[in-house]
Protein backbone atom coordinates (compact mmCIF):
# COMPACT_ATOMS: atom_id res chain seq x y z
CA UNK A 1 0.00 0.00 0.00
CA UNK A 2 1.70 2.96 -0.62
CA UNK A 3 2.30 5.87 1.83
CA UNK A 4 -0.76 8.21 0.35
CA UNK A 5 -3.38 5.92 0.76
CA UNK A 6 -1.81 4.39 3.95
CA UNK A 7 -2.08 8.05 4.87
CA UNK A 8 -5.62 8.19 3.96
CA UNK A 9 -6.93 5.25 5.15
CA UNK A 10 -5.60 6.64 8.90
CA UNK A 11 -7.22 9.61 8.60
CA UNK A 12 -10.18 7.99 7.67
CA UNK A 13 -10.50 5.10 10.14
CA UNK A 14 -9.42 8.11 12.67
CA UNK A 15 -12.49 10.31 11.63
CA UNK A 16 -14.66 7.29 12.44
CA UNK A 17 -13.60 6.79 15.57
CA UNK A 18 -13.52 10.14 16.95
CA UNK A 19 -16.54 11.52 15.44
CA UNK A 20 -19.20 8.89 13.71
CA UNK A 21 -18.43 6.72 16.78
CA UNK A 22 -17.58 9.04 19.90
CA UNK A 23 -20.49 9.02 21.67
CA UNK A 24 -23.12 6.55 19.92
CA UNK A 25 -23.56 3.07 19.81
CA UNK A 26 -23.41 2.96 16.03
CA UNK A 27 -22.36 5.13 12.85
CA UNK A 28 -25.57 6.90 12.72
CA UNK A 29 -27.32 7.02 16.09
CA UNK A 30 -28.14 4.17 18.85
CA UNK A 31 -29.58 1.29 15.74
CA UNK A 32 -27.59 -0.48 12.86
CA UNK A 33 -28.07 1.11 9.67
CA UNK A 34 -27.11 0.70 6.32
CA UNK A 35 -24.24 2.96 7.02
CA UNK A 36 -23.34 0.33 9.60
CA UNK A 37 -23.13 -2.30 7.09
CA UNK A 38 -21.41 -0.86 4.17
CA UNK A 39 -18.42 0.20 6.90
CA UNK A 40 -18.78 -3.46 8.28
CA UNK A 41 -17.83 -4.86 5.13
CA UNK A 42 -15.63 -2.34 4.60
CA UNK A 43 -13.72 -3.18 7.34
CA UNK A 44 -14.15 -6.73 7.73
CA UNK A 45 -11.41 -7.41 4.44
CA UNK A 46 -8.49 -5.25 6.27
CA UNK A 47 -9.54 -7.58 9.11
CA UNK A 48 -9.20 -10.70 6.93
CA UNK A 49 -5.68 -9.24 5.96
CA UNK A 50 -4.43 -8.77 9.06
CA UNK A 51 -4.50 -5.52 9.19
CA UNK A 52 -5.04 -4.81 12.85
CA UNK A 53 -7.26 -1.24 12.05
CA UNK A 54 -8.69 -1.03 15.90
CA UNK A 55 -5.14 -0.23 17.06
CA UNK A 56 -5.73 2.75 19.21
CA UNK A 57 -9.40 2.88 18.11
CA UNK A 58 -11.96 1.34 21.27
CA UNK A 59 -14.28 3.06 20.03
CA UNK A 60 -14.31 1.09 16.30
CA UNK A 61 -13.52 -2.48 18.00
CA UNK A 62 -16.82 -1.47 20.58
CA UNK A 63 -18.55 -0.96 17.37
CA UNK A 64 -17.75 -4.45 15.74
CA UNK A 65 -18.71 -5.99 18.73
CA UNK A 66 -22.40 -4.15 19.05
CA UNK A 67 -22.53 -4.89 15.07
CA UNK A 68 -22.11 -8.93 16.01
CA UNK A 69 -24.75 -8.41 18.65
CA UNK A 70 -27.31 -6.99 16.58
CA UNK A 71 -26.76 -9.64 13.58
CA UNK A 72 -26.39 -12.59 15.12
CA UNK A 73 -26.86 -15.36 14.42
CA UNK A 74 -26.94 -14.32 10.89
CA UNK A 75 -23.88 -12.81 11.24
CA UNK A 76 -21.61 -15.60 12.21
CA UNK A 77 -21.85 -18.34 9.48
CA UNK A 78 -20.52 -15.00 7.36
CA UNK A 79 -17.79 -14.94 9.55
CA UNK A 80 -16.82 -18.20 9.83
CA UNK A 81 -15.89 -18.36 6.18
CA UNK A 82 -13.88 -14.97 6.82
CA UNK A 83 -12.01 -16.05 9.79
CA UNK A 84 -11.12 -19.68 8.00
CA UNK A 85 -9.76 -17.00 5.25
CA UNK A 86 -7.80 -15.10 7.32
CA UNK A 87 -6.27 -19.01 9.15
CA UNK A 88 -5.55 -19.80 5.50
CA UNK A 89 -3.48 -16.84 5.24
CA UNK A 90 -5.49 -16.42 1.78
CA UNK A 91 -4.91 -12.70 2.02
CA UNK A 92 -1.81 -11.95 4.57
CA UNK A 93 -0.88 -8.15 3.94
CA UNK A 94 0.25 -7.12 7.47
CA UNK A 95 0.37 -3.39 7.04
CA UNK A 96 0.11 -1.00 10.31
CA UNK A 97 -2.69 1.23 9.88
CA UNK A 98 -2.52 2.34 13.37
CA UNK A 99 -3.65 6.25 14.55
CA UNK A 100 -2.43 9.27 12.05
CA UNK A 101 0.29 10.91 13.61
Amino acid sequence: MCAESLTTLRNSLDIIESYFLKDKKFIGGDEISIADLQFLGEVTQYWIADCDIYKGRPNMERWVEECQKVLSPHFEPIFQKLRELRKAGTYHYPIDVGQAK
